[in-house]
């Protein structure tokens, strides 16, 4: 369904321009004043007028899918010890090949359909003449005399090394003894999960991106969707 980035303003909705061009089976309903139609967790919809004038009103609540979900959201992981940056983005892609690994997941497929579903519409490409935050080593200046910049090497063996040592290490802090820990923890909530939730890979896709992302953000440690779609560029993709 294309949806957009959880940063974007337009989070949960489909960038999808002409619905009826999907190929999705789908109800209509037609409703009338004092009408109340209820959407269950995961269904997209869409809302058109049939009458000039008209006032409607929609509220979100959670799904007590979500809320469970978000318990796995928010497990404490130990990158808190490094920087916010290319050091915790390394720290974030060695936890998320870990856990892919884990659930058997093949990572860079993982990865492709969530750029290419969350931020290939929005950004068409990853253009290097748009700078980032953190992520920027070099700038130079192409013969058109266009400004580049060169992104940091997200396969620099030594310091991967390096992050991952600081990720092993025992922390007192929280309730694993290293980032494995913290791995197999997750790995096996998310397994109670689907036992208890017997959802479609369709959703469960949805999450792990929605997952994803905010590891991202809290690596990249700003709201903007190109800095992210940069991470998973340099660190998954290529």
């Amino acid at each position: 369904m294309l949806l957009y980035p959880s940063v974007h303003p337009a989070r949960r909705q489909s960038q999808i321009e002409n619905h009826e061009d999907i190929n999705v089976s789908s109800i209509k309903a037609n409703l009338q004043s004092g009408d109340v139609l209820y959407v269950p967790p995961f269904w997209f919809h869409t809302v058109k007028s049939n009458s000039r004038h008209s006032v409607s009103l929609s509220t979100v609540s959670a799904s007590q899918v979500e809320y469970f979900w978000s318990r796995i959201i928010y497990q404490q992981i130990p990158f808190y010890r490094l920087k916010v940056g290319i050091e915790r983005v390394l720290g974030v892609r060695i936890y998320i090949e870990a856990l892919l690994h884990e659930l058997h997941v093949e990572s860079k497929e993982l990865m492709w359909d969530m750029f290419n579903a969350r931020y290939l519409k929005i950004f068409k490409t990853i253009d290097d003449s748009v700078p980032t935050k953190w992520f920027d080593v070099k700038q130079t200046v192409d013969k058109n005399k266009k400004i580049r910049f060169k992104r940091f090497n997200c396969n620099n063996f030594p310091h991967l090394k390096k992050v991952a040592v600081v990720l092993s290490e025992k922390d007192d802090m929280i309730s694993y003894n290293n980032l494995g820990s913290a791995v197999d923890k997750v790995v096996f909530m998310i397994a109670n999960f689907k036992d208890q939730y017997p959802l479609s890979d369709g959703i469960l896709e949805i999450l792990l991106h929605d997952y994803i992302e905010e590891l991202l953000l809290y690596a990249v440690g700003n709201e903007q969707a190109f800095d992210i779609a940069v991470v998973l560029k340099q660190c998954f993709l290529l």
